[in-house]
């Protein structure tokens, strides 16, 4: 995932004696869907 990697970069730039892990399935994830004959705002886990 590229921004995994991109903000994975910065981190190593900011600290040295720090290990960033990511826990993908702690993760949340807004989708706004448009069904008719309203917009709801769904809230789903990486992992769905």
């Amino acid at each position: 995932i590229k921004c995994v990697e991109v903000f994975k970069e910065f981190y190593q730039t900011k600290t040295k004696h720090r290990k960033l892990t990511w826990v993908y399935s702690l993760g949340t994830c807004n989708i706004n869907g448009k069904f008719e004959p309203k917009t709801m705002e769904l809230i789903v886990t990486t992992y769905q």
